[in-house]
């Protein structure tokens, strides 16, 4: 074996001569190494010694607590309100305005008057809009004068007889235009035919109106029945200085007397001076009354016709357009006096419904110049009524006759009653929140007035008599710490462990949760009465933290109803006990589910 020096250094015999493991000898300046790793060694251990000593130090320092409040399970009445505000408003408002200008001539109420429906509030100078109504009745009777002339003229359009008889000629044809006055036809009376037959004068003065005649035709020696129509009143001289009387007698057409028949007549024992010729009793010219085009011939020449029947029909466009202008203009005139009569009423002003006058700002003898000017207005005083918005979240719960107390800022320490009238379905949506307006009716407001800002508080729904605890009492899962058997603990007490235990005797049981008004929760099934529970009250100064992180937290029992507010003015008091991040019903949440604020 050769053995190296290394010049300038001192040989280390001892070490030279230990052997090695292997065989060799080590070396000086190794063995030098191997002691400063084991004082690192030495000095990490150290460190991390003092490191957990501190951490055990500072984290005992830092340990959290929990309080526990103790209580008895008692019974309660458990109510569910919602809250709102909003300003009180009267059963009905009603502006009065003015529909027309003038001086008012009477204004007999004043403010804070009651009034009845109908009752006069001001009266208006109508001096002129009288004259204007006179003016329009006379335009409306000059209207319908005037229609019904162009109604007559139209009804002349229809050619007729004045009496009855055999039309014997016909002047025009179809299609001929016809003045007024024109000649039509000639109608002639064949029913009666008139015979004049001379009588002395002696025996024509007894003769009366009425007195049988017979008549006998000449050449057929035919007996017919006729009657004194006529006797005349001056004697006339016939042939041989003979005095005598004309008398006009009536006789009944069989139908085959003509105007060239003759005949003789006896009167009682008197006969005629001669015999005479029939005529017609009456021969008629029918005339047009108006112009117009002949559209009809409606009796022939030879025809038979009875009083007023028509003979020819005329047409005439002119005559049809003035009836319809006619026509129009008595609309026209009916309508202004309506519209004017209308107007009359407004200057008598009325109240519109029963109520009490709250503002007047005009007086007898002041001036309209313009229409729509606010003269007073008039309350319906009969209840109050005050609108709130309710979030879309709970006006599911909201019903009509729902009870309401009512508080106002204004009149301290005293409340009223009200009853839900209306739940509007028309909502509003501002910032993704709908909310729907519900109505609340005051009838016993005493003191409170109109315009008054109120809160409101509708009883949602109630439970009466029933299991009830603190809402923080209730933890995540509906689970309840309850006193067991071996437990020592009374209601009242206060019991602080650390984070993360429980009170000793005291174990969780799982409940079903009902109605909550946000302070207590209803017990249904879990616990009974006089049970005896503990919930979390969690001690000031206490800290999470490590050298490790966060500690995790340890399960509390401590929670808070949900209050949600809506429409910036409502607030539900519904469900409580949701348990920390979150109970049954979510962060904020009810035992029962509810949703959490917005």
């Amino acid at each position: 074996m050769i053995n190296l020096r290394i010049p300038g250094k001192k040989e280390n015999k001892d070490a030279s001569a230990a052997p090695s493991e292997g065989g060799a000898p080590q070396s000086p300046k190794k063995k030098k190494k191997l002691s400063r790793k084991r004082i690192i060694i030495i000095a990490v251990v150290v460190v991390l010694a003092a490191f957990f000593v501190i951490k055990n130090v500072l984290g005992s320092k830092k340990t959290t607590t929990v309080s526990y409040s103790t209580v008895a399970v008692e019974r309660r009445n458990i109510t569910q309100t919602l809250s709102g505000s909003g300003t009180l408003q009267p059963a009905a408002s009603y502006t009065v305005t003015t529909l027309v200008t003038g001086e008012i001539l009477n204004a007999p109420i004043k403010e804070g008057d009651k009034v009845k429906k109908g009752d006069l509030l001001f009266a208006i100078d109508s001096t002129d809009m009288a004259s204007t109504i006179n003016r329009a009745q006379i335009t409306l009777s000059n209207a319908q004068t005037s229609y019904q002339t162009k109604l007559k003229n139209m009804d002349n359009l229809n050619v007729k007889t004045t009496v009855a008889g055999t039309v014997t000629n016909i002047a025009v044809e179809v299609g001929d235009e016809v003045k007024a006055g024109q000649t039509i036809a000639t109608v002639v009376d064949s029913e009666t035919m008139t015979l004049v037959v001379p009588f002395p004068s002696d025996d024509a003065v007894k003769f009366y109106v009425g007195q049988p005649v017979d008549v006998t035709l000449e050449g057929s020696f035919e007996k017919l029945k006729g009657s004194v129509s006529k006797v005349a009143a001056t004697d006339t001289i016939l042939t041989g200085n003979i005095m005598a009387r004309n008398v006009t007698i009536e006789v009944k057409n069989p139908g085959a007397i003509s105007n060239t028949q003759t005949a003789s007549a006896t009167i009682g024992e008197a006969a005629g001076c001669s015999s005479a010729t029939f005529s017609y009793k009456n021969t008629t010219t029918v005339t047009a009354l108006v112009a117009g085009t002949v559209s009809k011939i409606n009796a022939p020449e030879g025809s038979r016709v009875s009083k007023n029947q028509t003979i020819v029909t005329l047409t005439s466009d002119t005559l049809s357009n003035d009836l319809k202008n006619a026509a129009n203009s008595v609309q026209d005139a009916q309508l202004a006096l309506e519209n004017n009569s209308t107007k009359l009423k407004n200057y008598n002003i009325t109240s519109p419904i029963d109520g009490t006058v709250v503002l007047k700002n005009y007086k007898q003898g002041d001036n309209l110049y313009d229409t729509g000017l606010k003269l007073c207005v008039v309350y319906d005083l009969s209840y109050l009524q005050v609108t709130m918005n309710v979030d879309e979240l709970d006006i599911a719960n909201v019903k009509v006759g729902q009870t309401a107390t009512i508080t106002a800022d204004a009149i301290s320490g005293k409340s009223f009653i009200g009853k839900v009238t209306k739940v509007s379905t028309v909502g509003t949506t501002t910032g993704g929140v709908t909310t729907y307006p519900v109505t609340i009716q005051i009838d016993d407001f005493g003191s409170l007035l109109p315009s008054m800002n109120v809160n409101a508080k509708i009883v949602v729904s109630q439970s009466q008599n029933v299991l009830a605890v603190p809402v923080n009492a209730v933890a995540r899962g509906g689970r309840v710490l309850v006193k067991s058997g071996g437990a020592t603990a009374t209601p009242g007490e206060s019991i602080s462990v650390a984070s993360g235990s429980t009170p000793a005797g005291f174990e969780y049981v799982t409940v079903t949760t009902g109605l909550s008004d946000g302070a207590y929760i209803e017990i249904k099934s879990g616990l009974k009465e006089s049970d005896v529970i503990a919930y979390t009250k969690p001690t000031s100064g206490t800290s999470n933290f490590s050298l490790f992180g966060p500690r995790q937290p340890a399960p509390q029992q401590t929670t808070q109803a949900r209050t949600s507010t809506t429409g910036g003015n409502v607030t539900v008091t519904t469900g409580g006990a949701g348990g920390t991040g979150g109970a049954p019903g979510g962060t904020g949440g009810s035992a029962a589910g509810g949703t959490g604020a917005r």
